[in-house]
């Protein structure tokens, strides 16, 4: 009986070893793709992304592996954190050995994504980019293809004439102009001076008189800013401002910057990113992250179908954007909502209606 008992055991733990054997065997065998994320996903924007990613995983039927990976560097103090993070991605990419890297936003090309420019046996597709191909030496790479994500910068004019035509006579609160001098203020973030250095070179402004990009060192700096800006600008283009520290030391809420900002601004807001709006500023308009999403993993699809795929995939330009808006916040300014806005941001579920203000300081 013992022997009978010891042959099962032997025969069952051969089984066993050989299922799990061909597990790996297999799992070993599929294409491996890499989704490395700058950010993590309580930034919205990053959440969003990963919606993308969704979609297009509907669209494809290959039967690949892929891993996750989020560097959370929008919490990250300085450039040594920056940097930890980036060996923790490194390693990780290493033990995993995937035929295709996928980067998100510029802090994972610039801390990893770089490293890895004509490696043999991966390829890499960058998106939701602020910078340039040139900024990463992606533009001469051979196993680099991409997606930047370019402010619809064009879009603000035309956007800021809408808003004209539906102000009334009657509105209370301080009247659009036609041509607004026009103010960007971020905080000091490396994806903010990309997009600053966008709106220096770009020429197609329309009525809109741009005029500078300033940075606000700190929430008190910002607070002093947004508080005495009007008595120089009609409109200010609000940027990145999660980089902002407070008294402590410590980085202020980016819903409690929004919120304060949008209720202590004399002068007209337009937030340049799609969250903006959802943190508190009354109208926002951004490239699409949805779409950055989409275009990334559809690409990497086919890069892991056939890698001699990336000989014809150009480097490319956002052509979508959101629309995003609080009633709330025309309300409070006494202006009426252009129906056509109003309908694009319903759309895209970015239309806030109503939200109490949180206590800020």
């Amino acid at each position: 009986m013992k022997l009978r008992k010891l042959l099962q055991h032997i025969i069952m733990l051969s089984f066993l070893l050989t299922v799990v054997v061909f597990a790996l065997k297999v799992s070993s065998s599929k294409p491996r793709l890499f989704i490395l994320h700058s950010y993590q996903t309580d930034y919205s924007w990053t959440a969003s992304v990963n919606i993308g990613i969704e979609r297009a995983m509907l669209n494809h039927d290959l039967n690949h592996d892929v891993r996750f990976h989020y560097m959370d560097t929008k919490k990250k103090y300085n450039t040594e954190e920056k940097q930890q993070a980036a060996k923790e991605a490194i390693r990780a990419i290493n033990d995993y050995n995937p035929d295709v890297i996928i980067a998100f936003d510029d802090d994972a090309q610039k801390y990893v994504a770089k490293h890895y420019i004509d490696k043999e046996g991966i390829q890499i597709v960058y998106a939701a980019v602020n910078a340039t191909a040139q900024t990463y030496e992606y533009d001469t790479a051979i196993n680099v293809t991409g997606i930047l994500e370019t402010k619809p910068i064009g879009s603000i004019n035309e956007m800021w004439k809408v808003l004209l035509q539906e102000q009334t006579a009657e509105s209370s609160g301080k009247q659009l102009v036609q041509k607004p001098r026009t103010l960007f203020l971020s905080d000091p973030s490396s994806s903010a001076n990309h997009d600053a250095a966008h709106m220096h070179e770009f020429e197609h402004w329309g009525d809109i008189q741009y005029v500078k990009h300033q940075v606000a060192q700190d929430y008190k700096h910002w607070q002093e800013i947004i508080l005495s800006a009007h008595k120089e600008y009609d409109l200010l283009l609000v940027g990145g401002y999660r980089k902002l520290k407070g008294d402590d030391g410590q980085f202020v809420g980016a819903k409690e910057v929004g919120q304060w900002t949008e209720k202590n601004s004399i002068a007209t807001l337009i937030g340049i990113n799609e969250f903006n709006s959802e943190d508190g500023i009354m109208f926002s308009i951004g490239a699409s992250p949805y779409e950055q999403g989409e275009v990334a993993y559809t690409r990497a699809m086919q890069l892991l179908e056939d890698p001699q795929n990336i000989k014809t995939m150009q480097h490319t330009y956002a052509k979508q954007y959101i629309v995003a808006l609080r009633k709330d916040a025309f309300d409070t300014r006494n202006l009426k909502i252009p129906k056509i806005l109003e309908a694009f941001a319903r759309a895209t579920n970015h239309y806030y209606e109503i939200e109490q203000y949180a206590e800020t300081k």
